[in-house]
């Protein structure tokens, strides 16, 4: 296995720790690993989701379980749950079914408490665990079904706390039987870097399968393509980077930085979006406030600096986009995916200037060492 191979496991890993007596500490180091590796996510309990969201700072997505591990709440305990933690920032939900259910064959049941879930986690991902071990094919069958009507955005193998974790054929089945747009997330017995690559491989998945997931290792393919698959070469001190149709343009930049490791520049760009979140800080709530574009955009000006915040690269980015009448919108940019393509440039400096938050405004500002004045 070459070093690109493990590049591509690792940047597609759902990093978790769902250990009762895991301490916030052995969770920051968790943290800090996922960005370091540019992981998918890192998935952790609820109770740590809204320190875990500061610790990071925009860095890496927060993913947390709902249910978990055994499914039996109620749907309005799930829904209390579910929103308890997108309050708190998470920006993944992992939910269990109810078992019970699937064995009564009450499927209305199961439905409605998808679809009241996915409704609250809007923009948010929701990965619905099945728990496969303990189901018949037929049963994993219905529930892709269900899974697909719902429109939730991935079906999960396994909590790993059940009799068994995922197999091959079990993914293989829920690939072939949930809608084109729904992602599987194979959790468990992924014990080698051999057995994540498999799930990379093209040769072992069906025609129709557009995304996929593993935990610990986390498979995530867009239109057959790996999450991090992008162009990109260095001239000089300069960074172009081409990043194609489906991808995040936030994360984008953050994976390069790491993989780079570039901790000082300005960054330039153009492109299109199809969607896009842009903000205006409110000093008087002492948050960004956000307004959410969908629909065809030119992006008319992309700017933005990379700093470093507690020693990673953090970017700062504004961007306008122009819609089909001309008219601009434009902010501080939270996410946006690209449409057709999106060319940036980094230019480079030595050296390092680190963000702390600024206890009035509420901000992150840079910070200059006192020999620089």
């Amino acid at each position: 296995m070459n070093k690109n191979d493990v590049k591509r496991i690792l940047a597609a890993t759902d990093h978790t720790l769902l250990r009762p007596t895991a301490t916030f500490d052995e969770i920051k180091k968790l943290l800090t690993e996922g960005m370091e590796f540019g992981c998918a996510s890192c998935c952790i309990p609820t109770s740590y989701v809204d320190e875990a969201v500061d610790f990071v700072d925009g860095a890496l997505p927060i993913c947390t379980v709902i249910g978990f591990p055994n499914g039996y709440e109620t749907t309005g305990s799930k829904l209390f749950q579910t929103e308890d933690a997108l309050e708190g920032g998470a920006s993944e939900i992992d939910m269990v079914i109810n078992l019970g259910w699937v064995k009564d064959g009450l499927w209305d049941l199961i439905y409605d408490e998808i679809e009241q879930i996915r409704d609250l986690c809007d923009d948010a991902i929701l990965k619905v665990i099945i728990e496969t071990s303990e189901l018949e094919d037929r049963e994993k069958i219905r529930l892709c079904e269900i899974v697909t009507d719902c429109e939730a955005d991935f079906i999960k193998t396994s909590t790993g706390f059940a009799s068994g974790g995922a197999t091959p054929d079990d993914v293989l089945l829920l690939c072939r039987h949930v809608g084109p747009h729904i992602g599987v997330k194979a959790s468990g017995g992924i014990r080698t870097l051999e057995d994540a690559l498999a799930y990379l491989e093209p040769s072992f998945v069906t025609t129709h399968w557009t995304r996929a997931r593993v935990s610990a290792f986390a498979i995530r393919k867009h239109e057959g393509r790996n999450a991090l698959n992008m162009n990109y070469m260095k001239i000089d001190n300069t960074y172009i980077i081409r990043i194609d149709r489906g991808e995040e343009i936030v994360k984008a930049v953050n994976d390069i930085c790491r993989e780079e490791n570039i901790t000082l520049g300005s960054l330039s760009g153009l492109g299109a979006v199809d969607s896009a979140k842009l903000g205006l800080y409110s000093l008087e709530k002492r948050e960004y406030i956000v307004n959410k574009f969908e629909g065809e955009y030119e992006i008319t000006s992309l700017i933005g600096n990379i700093t470093t915040k507690d020693g990673v690269p953090y970017i700062h980015m504004h961007m306008t986009i122009s819609d089909i009448t001309g008219a601009v919108m434009g902010g501080h940019l939270s996410e946006a995916r690209v449409a057709v393509t999106c060319e940036i440039v980094i230019r480079t400096a030595e050296g390092t200037i680190e963000r702390e938050p600024d206890p009035v405004i509420g901000i992150n500002m840079m910070v200059f060492p006192e020999s620089s004045l």
